[in-house]
């Protein structure tokens, strides 16, 4: 009789964190290849602090976003900081983006 108000304990801390989180996964490449493992980067949405990852070997991220809306996507490539635009929801979002360049030959950061 004691499980069963532990498994619903459990149930509601995991419906809990789904209602306050939404994840953003993607992949990050420059010129069709996986950018460096270990890259930084960070959401920020609205006021709050960033919410910071690093990339695998594949490039590839997952981030964790409190807040839905309109987000700051940005990364430090080379030493220049890279900028685009990314939506939170309550479910979650699949984001890849591409290091392309301007016509001035500058890194500018693209979604896929």
């Amino acid at each position: 009789m004691k499980r069963i108000p532990c498994i619903l304990f459990f149930l509601s801390l995991e419906c809990s964190w789904s209602v306050f989180a939404a994840q953003i996964v993607g992949t990050l490449r420059d010129g069709g290849k996986p950018v460096a493992a270990n890259t930084e980067l960070r959401v920020t949405c609205s006021s709050n602090p960033p919410h910071v990852t690093k990339t695998d070997q594949y490039g590839s991220y997952s981030v964790y976003v409190r807040e839905t809306g309109k987000c700051a996507f940005t990364i430090t490539y080379n030493g220049r900081t890279l900028s685009a635009d990314v939506y939170s929801y309550a479910d979650p979002v699949h984001a890849d983006f591409d290091i392309a360049r301007d016509p001035n030959g500058n890194p500018v950061l693209r979604r896929r």
